[in-house]
């Protein structure tokens, strides 16, 4: 799943290290989609971390 030239990725049942793993490994992708099924306490601080750290020009969320 990691790698510098992954531009768009689509994710259902994102989880807290995914979301890590995205950031630390996928640093360059600029659309993604994401679906959140659980850990729903943790999203804003999910968020913070993904809207900040990667250079996204299209962003879907689905709760």
């Amino acid at each position: 799943m990691s790698n510098k030239n992954l531009k768009t990725l689509t994710l259902t049942h994102v989880t807290p290290d995914i979301i890590k793993t995205l950031v630390k490994f996928c640093p360059n992708i600029t659309h993604l989609s994401i679906y959140f099924t659980f850990y729903f306490d943790l999203i804003p601080d999910l968020l913070s971390v993904l809207l900040t750290s990667l250079p996204l020009e299209q962003f879907l969320l689905k709760i």
